[in-house]
């Protein structure tokens, strides 16, 4: 597949099934997108099915990433299995043998490997903001 091709492919909208073998593509939108291999750049669907590739941003219904990976992600549901997320924003996700760095999700199942839940960021942003507070308070006596 030459260069012309993948950006006609890659910019085809609203067809009920896109799938792909180890393309490069920028913008696919379509209710289903099976991505083995390749990669792409924003995915927007009802479902989308990643193997072996790799998405920068994806937004759908339901998401599921198998030994691939994925920047961010927003869905309804999310699935990793051997996997990896940056950042997801789900109801639900399940995670099997991957890890996200961070997740906001209602509810979370699996042996999931997460470095920043909800609950950690909000006590993260707890003790800064103390933190800051203090901080300011000590500089308002220093200046009276």
């Amino acid at each position: 597949m030459n260069d012309e091709t993948r950006v006609q492919v890659g910019q085809a909208a609203a067809n009920a099934e896109q799938s792909y073998d180890g393309a490069a593509l920028d913008a696919v939108t379509a209710e289903t997108i099976t991505m083995n291999g390749g990669g792409i750049r924003q995915a927007n669907a009802v479902t989308i099915n990643l193997n072996d590739g790799g998405i920068a941003q994806a937004q759908a219904g339901a998401i599921n990433v198998s030994d691939g990976g994925i920047a961010l992600a927003k869905g309804d549901t999310i699935s990793v299995s051997n996997g990896g997320i940056a950042a997801a924003v789900a109801q639900r996700a399940e995670v099997n043998g991957g890890s996200v760095a961070f997740l906001a999700a209602g509810e979370v199942s699996g042996d999931a490997k997460i470095l920043i839940d909800m609950r950690a960021a909000a006590v993260f942003g707890l003790v800064v903001g103390v933190i800051v507070g203090l901080f300011k308070l000590l500089a308002g006596r220093q200046r009276a």
